[in-house]
């Protein structure tokens, strides 16, 4: 989904925009609304225009708590400040969930199903801590104002999502090839402090 959000999967920006509405279908949600908020993080990085970011300044546990909140602000944001076009994806995305909530809980009778719309709504609720504080909590001083990796066997169990500052410095690579990039960076300039995610 994170390289949805900028056009790095490898293929035309038609095809992706049609995966992101499949993907808001399979993890609920509008994932253009929250590719929005994404490419507006990017742009304001921990300031005040910067919704996405709202969680790294709290405790740990006001992030936990803050997480369905977040999901609201996310969208809500969304609409007020995105295209027509947009707006008529994001609308498409948010009746899809409707209909696809109201199909595994009022009309099928799948416990996978149910299990798996209800471990996305709970996940749904855990990313203002897991995606945005983990990464970004106590680095407002930081030249960076993002955390990293290098620990080859964090690197595969979080599937290279946690190179946050290599992806804040660049956004369009890949994640699958942050990796290099992080290698690259500590090789050009290896006094650079590194703060880590865990």
């Amino acid at each position: 989904m994170h390289n949805a959000f900028h056009f790095a999967l490898g293929i035309s920006r038609p095809a992706t925009h049609w995966v992101m509405f499949v993907l808001s279908i399979v993890m609920l949600g509008s994932m253009h609304a929250v590719q929005i908020n994404h490419l507006r993080h990017h742009q304001h990085c921990m300031q005040d225009e910067d919704i996405e970011a709202k969680s790294a300044t709290m405790q740990w546990w006001k992030a936990l708590l803050f997480g369905p909140v977040f999901t609201w602000m996310l969208h809500k944001k969304a609409f007020e400040v995105g295209t027509k076009t947009q707006k008529k994806c994001m609308t498409a995305e948010l009746v899809a969930n409707v209909i696809v909530l109201f199909l595994v809980f009022m009309v099928l009778d799948i416990s996978i199903l149910k299990y798996h719309v209800s471990a996305m709504l709970i996940g749904q609720c855990m990313t203002a801590f897991f995606a945005v504080w983990t990464v970004h909590h106590d680095t407002e001083d930081h030249v960076y104002m993002a955390r990293t990796v290098r620990n080859e066997f964090k690197r595969i169990v979080t599937y290279n999502m946690f190179y946050h500052v290599e992806h804040h410095l660049f956004p369009a690579v890949p994640t699958r090839r942050l990796h290099i990039l992080a290698k690259r960076l500590d090789e050009h300039d290896p006094t650079v402090e590194i703060r880590h995610v865990f």
